[in-house]
């Protein structure tokens, strides 16, 4: 088996093969990775990223992209943090959660010193 051909799970080889995916609002999508809303209205905050293929390169690349858009929402002022959340056992399809924090006012003074 060569290096690209191993997969994240035992499932599907495809996304578009997934029976009843939770996510439906896609936000941006290419051909490794599909970002979508995140269904739970309270939870608007967090974004889904999913990798098209169930292939280590997809996962990969979709880890990138969400440390990557956690990081641009950090330099635009949009959140104090975030952390990205893998989920990858106990689902219908591999995906990561983009988190996004605010530190209170007190933090961000005591990080300041």
């Amino acid at each position: 088996m060569y290096r690209h051909e191993y997969k994240i799970f035992d499932g599907p080889d495809h996304i578009s093969e997934v029976k009843n995916l939770p996510w439906k609002t896609v936000i941006s999508a290419d051909f490794h990775v599909s970002v979508f809303a995140n269904p739970d209205p309270n939870l608007q905050d967090r974004l889904i990223f999913a990798p098209r293929y169930n292939k280590k390169e997809s996962f990969v690349d979709a880890t990138v992209r969400a440390a990557e858009r956690g990081a641009k929402m950090v330099g635009e002022g949009k959140c104090d943090d975030f952390y990205v959340h893998i989920m990858v056992e106990n689902v219908i399809w591999p995906h990561l959660i983009l988190v996004l924090g605010e530190f209170e006012e007190e933090e961000k003074s005591c990080l300041k010193h």
